[in-house]
């Protein structure tokens, strides 16, 4: 009988988590940084290369750029975090730079690819910090029970729709894919344009 509290505690936690829109709005930000990165870069090479696109090195590197790019962000909004900069700022104005990055890579020229790339690696990961300090200060209880909800969203969608997005550069939509996809980014930075967690509450320790 003693047993049965810790597990009805963990039931009521895991309940909690997936009844929080606060978490929710989180996670839309959390699928676009990582889910979308994902699906991105599974298809940005053949995109770029596809008909008469820029070379396979080229691309390559622009792939890589974005990754770069990317792990470089993420340290930085932490950075801008701790010194105190809004995050209104970083988790629902950086999605946007996501945005831009997205819609205007559907031209393929390598002086226009080039600032899409650097713009979606910033975007991506620039909020980073600052939803993963959201997330678990909403349930401090067990920090861990928000984090794995969204690592489990921004690893099960991208299987879902990297398909998806194969098919419409095969029947000719990649354009429409990537709008998709920077739509998808711009609406995870509107549902976060305050903070999941109020200020008031203060840094989780």
């Amino acid at each position: 009988m003693e047993s049965a509290a810790p597990e009805r505690h963990g039931s009521g936690v895991l309940r909690a988590v997936l009844h929080s829109p606060p978490l929710w709005r989180v996670a839309l930000v959390y699928v676009g940084s990582f889910g979308v990165q994902l699906v991105v870069g599974a298809w940005l090479i053949h995109y770029l290369t596809e008909g008469d696109g820029m070379a396979v090195g080229l691309a390559g590197l622009l792939a890589f750029l974005m990754f770069g790019v990317s792990a470089a962000a993420r340290d930085l909004g932490g950075t801008l975090s701790a010194r105190g900069v809004s995050p209104v700022i970083l988790v629902g104005m950086a999605p946007f730079l996501a945005t831009l990055g997205l819609a205007i890579s559907i031209d393929r020229s390598f002086a226009v690819a080039l600032p899409a790339v650097v713009l979606m690696g910033i975007g991506f990961s620039l909020p980073y910090a600052v939803m993963m300090d959201e997330a678990q200060r909403l349930f401090p209880q067990r920090p861990l029970a928000p984090i794995t909800l969204l690592q489990l969203a921004a690893n099960t969608i991208p299987m879902i729709v990297i398909p998806l997005v194969g098919a419409a550069l095969a029947g000719g939509d990649g354009e429409a894919a990537l709008l998709a996809l920077a739509a998808f980014c711009a609406v995870g930075g509107v549902a976060n344009l305050r903070p999941a967690v109020p200020p008031s509450a203060g840094p989780r320790r």
